[in-house]
C-alpha cells in the first residue's frame, strides 16, 4: 500500500498491482482511501480557570493541552490542532470529545471547538448543567470541514452567569 501522509489516509489501491495495465487504467481516476483517527489533544488535571467576564459569551479555554495521536497533516500547540496539508481539497471530519468542568453550582455551561479563532458552531459544541457539586462531565460530537491551515481551539461559555469555568480534563479526537 502507498502511504499519503499529506492526506492522513492510506491508499487502498495504488494502481500498481500485478493485475496489469488494464486494471491500472480503470482505477487511475479513482481515489480509494480509508480514513483513520487523525489527531488528538488532551489535558488532565487542569486547575487554571477561564475568566468568564460576561454571561453567554465564548472564551478560549485557559487550558494547556498535550498532543496525543497526530497523523501526518496535523500539528499541535497548546489548545490548538492545526490541519496543514498540501491536499487540494477540504476534508470533512468527525470530532468527538469528553470533558470535565467545574464552575458555580446550578449553572449551564458549554464547551465547544472554535474553527480559526471564531466562536464554536452548533456542529461542534455541547451543553451541560453543572449541579450542586460544582462539577460535571460530558461529551460531544460534531462534523466540521477543514482546509489547509484551519485550526481548532477549545472554547467555553457560561449561559447562567458571569462565573469562571475550569476545564479540568478534556480529550478531543478528530477522525477524518
Amino acid at each position: 500500500m502507498v502511504d499519503t501522509p499529506d492526506h492522513g489516509y492510506e491508499l487502498i489501491v495504488d494502481g500498481d498491482t500485478s493485475w496489469g495495465a488494464a486494471y491500472r487504467d480503470m482505477v487511475s481516476s479513482v481515489d480509494l482511501r480509508l480514513p483513520y483517527a487523525t489527531a488528538q489533544m488532551y489535558a488532565v488535571g487542569n486547575t487554571t480557570a477561564t475568566d468568564v467576564a460576561l454571561q453567554n459569551t465564548w472564551y478560549k479555554a485557559n487550558v494547556t493541552t498535550s498532543a496525543g495521536l497526530l497523523s501526518a497533516g496535523f500539528t499541535h500547540t497548546s489548545n490548538r490542532l492545526t490541519y496543514a496539508t498540501s491536499a487540494s481539497s477540504d476534508r470533512r471530519v468527525l470530532v468527538t470529545g469528553t470533558f470535565h468542568v467545574t464552575s458555580g453550582n446550578n449553572q449551564t455551561v458549554e464547551v465547544g471547538l472554535g474553527l480559526n479563532g471564531a466562536d464554536p458552531t452548533s456542529a461542534a459544541l455541547t451543553v451541560c448543567r453543572v449541579g450542586t457539586s460544582g462539577e460535571e462531565s460530558g461529551s460531544g460530537v460534531g462534523l466540521l470541514d477543514l482546509g489547509d491551515g484551519d485550526y481548532l481551539e477549545v472554547y467555553v461559555r457560561n449561559r447562567s452567569a458571569a462565573a469562571d469555568i475550569t476545564l479540568a480534563d478534556i480529550s478531543v479526537v478528530v477522525f477524518g
